[in-house]
């Protein structure tokens, strides 16, 4: 196949480059290298119609598994806030910034950019990910 060869001798420093620089082609840049190729395709050889097919479909494979990943990405965001939900009225200790040991009540939980933040009863906020123990509170009877 002529117009396979003729391209891709094109297109192979990009993809070498591209390797060797270790990054991966994202479905946008894919879909830049297609349309780039269909524009440069010798008019008299086009390209078949098989191997449009299965470019369309790498296009289309690559786009859903970047839904996925953000669908992922984003079930797991709310999987952590209902964690920390779980954890008010409850006594956690954990580690600061600093790496002070820290402890107190959750009161509450905040969203701050990707961190989930636990609000504590003495004013000091705890990564969730830094709670290192749980307990829970102890109500004594009147």
């Amino acid at each position: 196949m002529p117009t396979i060869s003729g391209t891709s001798s094109q297109s192979s420093p990009v993809s070498s480059t591209t390797s060797s620089a270790g990054k991966s082609l994202s479905s946008s840049d894919f879909l830049k290298l297609l349309v780039t190729e269909l524009k440069n395709q010798d008019p008299t050889k086009p390209m078949s119609n098989q191997d449009m097919l299965n470019q369309v479909s790498q296009i289309s494979s690559l786009q859903s598994t970047s839904e996925l990943s953000s669908t992922l990405k984003d079930l797991t965001s709310k999987n952590q806030i209902s964690t920390g939900a779980a954890l008010i009225g409850k006594a956690v200790a954990g580690l600061d910034a600093d790496g002070a040991v820290i402890s107190g009540l959750v009161s509450s939980v905040n969203v701050q950019g990707k961190d989930i933040m636990l609000q504590l009863d003495n004013g000091k906020e705890l990564n969730l990910t830094q709670v290192t123990s749980v307990a829970p509170t102890t109500t004594k009877a009147a």
